[in-house]
């Protein structure tokens, strides 16, 4: 949830799978905004300049106050593979979500066109969970403290099974 003009707004990523399905061939990544969970309206699309699948994007905020920031999970338009070198791509939002700056490569962020979790703790760390293999077997993170450097990869969990849409859940501050 964010605040715009004293209204508590959430946001939520979104975009559409498949050409065969919408017949505009519309597959941009996007943001959807409701004022209370039941009816929801167009906030904004992610701009790219890059012929790149953008989709199933993770909104936190910045350091920056009111700035957000969405990760996306990405793959190639033409054959839906992941991109060489594999990385996820970000844009930023000083709006509160109704518009976004041009996607961009995270060269820190691998991504292999597996979905991501992206957020921030109460603590102002930054944590990016990810697959760190095509097959998507097993998941690794990074972290990232407000004004710090971004964290080696470090192992998740690893049971070599398809574990690839990672979400997390804050249960106490930092934890």
């Amino acid at each position: 949830m964010i605040e715009r003009n004293g209204m508590p707004y959430y946001l939520l990523p979104a975009h559409r799978n498949s050409y065969r399905h919408d017949r505009t061939w519309d597959r941009r990544q996007f943001v959807l905004e409701s004022p209370n969970l039941l009816h929801w309206e167009l906030a904004g699309y992610i701009p790219s300049e890059d012929p790149v699948f953008l989709h199933e994007g993770k909104i936190a905020e910045t350091i920056t106050p009111g700035q957000l920031k969405i990760v996306m999970r990405t793959a190639r338009y033409d054959n839906e593979r992941p991109f060489d070198p594999p990385l996820a791509y970000s844009s930023i939002s000083n709006d509160g979500g109704q518009t976004w700056s041009t996607a961009r490569q995270e060269l820190e962020l691998p991504n292999f066109r597996s979905k991501a979790f992206f957020g921030k703790d109460a603590n102002g760390t930054h944590i990016y969970v990810y697959t760190d293999r095509e097959d998507r077997r097993g998941l690794f993170y990074k972290t990232r403290k407000a004004g710090g450097d971004r964290s080696s990869a470090k192992k998740f969990c690893w049971n070599d099974d398809r574990n690839s849409y990672p979400s997390l859940v804050e249960d106490d501050p930092g934890t």
